[in-house]
């Protein structure tokens, strides 16, 4: 039996796979599973200008003794994690040298982690070692094909560098339109960010508990009068989960099924390991919706909110897990105390920001002139972009004093008249 650590860049052991060679065969476990993938002998491969790459960690270790050079291979045998090129891109590592297993398995796992280290700009080889059985691997080829280190330097100066085919120019007559699944038609869709911002106390979080309401029973949103009910994720960064319910048990019994909402409030920010916490959290609740609110809670203190690049690194994933789970992304946050017009530009944060939401509903209040002595404050949500369809109405919605939700009417109200209207004064409102 032996045993395969697993270390990280910093040298820290983050996994052990378990190797039990029987007369029937072999048995492979981790006896201390990884979190996230990283390449065998990471630790080992900073600044390392030629890596080479095997398929199994039984050949790096014969590899590296037998060679002396730096070597790793893909945690999860013959298939390939994307994160490993990244790693040793990470890691500068600037040439690549696979050595591929002699069967199909093998030949599939060196394209395919060749074609990874082209996307990362790494120079690569593909190296067939001669004489091989079916099957048979490097360990093979020095214990029983009698390889010598004279020979493996000849067969690696050799191959030849692969290069990175050409991307085809695609006519739009072979390009397939993707549907767009729709959350609350034409407004928030599934598989992308949209983003709910405007004034303290307007409401937005009042909103968000609206959306996952009608989501539990399906029923009870605006042009939409029934749809197929979806489970809601909170990652709750200012209130807490008692706060939720609360406000959540203002639509009544008949209008929210509580076992179809979900909420984490015990601190978590978008660090890799927060990012990961968050994807798997979307994959046990399989949330059809998850709701970040406030969104400038969740950046850790490094990233710069004002840098568009930072910005999207930071969501990139969170947005590419948002994709394959089928959920909408649906963002909370504040204006920015910028006085221009277009409301878009006025969402706090990196303006990137805003370039990734694909929907942004503004929300504020209007003061509506009743007569030459009256006027009154109405709570309006406004649809200011929409990159998937065309922008939707204007709605009216309502909160009671006793902390209850409504949706109104249709108004003509546009993004120029919430952005120049007063801060309500109900401390109930979020």
């Amino acid at each position: 039996m032996v045993d395969y650590e697993y270390k990280d860049h910093l040298g820290r052991v983050v996994g052990i796979k378990t190797r039990k060679d029987t007369d029937t065969g072999k048995e492979i476990y981790w006896r201390k599973p990884l979190r996230k993938a990283i390449p065998y002998k990471l630790d080992t491969l900073r600044n390392q200008r030629t890596v080479f790459i095997l398929e199994g960690e039984k050949c790096v270790d014969h590899f590296i003794s037998f060679t002396g050079w730096k070597a790793t291979c893909s945690p999860n045998g013959s298939s390939v994690d994307p994160s490993c090129a990244k790693w040793l891109k990470e890691m500068n590592v600037e040439r690549a040298v696979i050595l591929k297993d002699n069967d199909n398995a093998g030949e599939k796992y060196a394209k395919e982690f060749a074609t990874l280290l082209l996307k990362e700009k790494i120079s690569c080889k593909i190296v067939s070692l001669p004489d091989l059985f079916p099957s048979e691997d490097f360990v093979d080829w020095i214990e029983e094909r009698r390889g010598t280190l004279p020979r493996l330097t000849g067969l690696i100066k050799q191959a030849k560098v692969i290069e990175m085919p050409s991307q085809k120019l695609k006519r739009m007559t072979e390009v397939e339109t993707e549907k767009v699944n729709w959350l609350w038609n034409n407004r928030i869709p599934r598989g992308y960010l949209s983003i709910i911002f405007g004034l303290p106390g307007c409401g937005k979080s009042f909103i968000t508990s609206a959306l996952a309401s009608a989501g539990s029973v399906g029923s009870g949103l605006p042009f939409q009068p029934s749809f197929k009910p979806f489970k809601s994720l909170f990652l709750l960064g200012e209130d807490s989960s008692s706060v939720l319910k609360e406000r959540l048990e203002g639509f009544g019994e008949d209008r929210v099924n509580m076992k179809r909402i979900y909420s984490y409030d015990e601190g978590i920010h978008f660090t890799e390991d927060g990012i990961d916490e968050i994807k798997q959290m979307i994959r046990e609740t399989r949330a059809g919706m998850v709701v970040i609110d406030p969104l400038n809670h969740f950046f850790p203190s490094y990233v710069n909110t004002g840098s568009d690049n930072e910005i999207r690194e930071v969501l990139s994933d969170l947005l590419v897990e948002a994709r394959e789970q089928d959920c909408a992304l649906v963002c909370v946050s504040h204006l920015n105390k910028s006085q221009v017009s277009d409301a878009i530009y006025r969402l706090s944060g990196s303006s990137g920001l805003s370039g990734l939401a694909r929907s942004m509903l503004l929300v504020g209040t209007v003061k509506e002139e009743v007569d030459l002595d009256n006027s009154v404050d109405r709570s309006v949500m406004v649809h200011v972009k929409s990159n998937l369809a065309l922008r939707q109405c204007s709605l009216e919605y309502k909160i009671y004093s006793d902390g209850t939700f409504e949706w109104k009417k249709q108004v003509p109200y546009n993004e120029h008249d919430l952005t120049k209207g007063e801060m309500p004064n109900d401390s109930r409102r979020k």
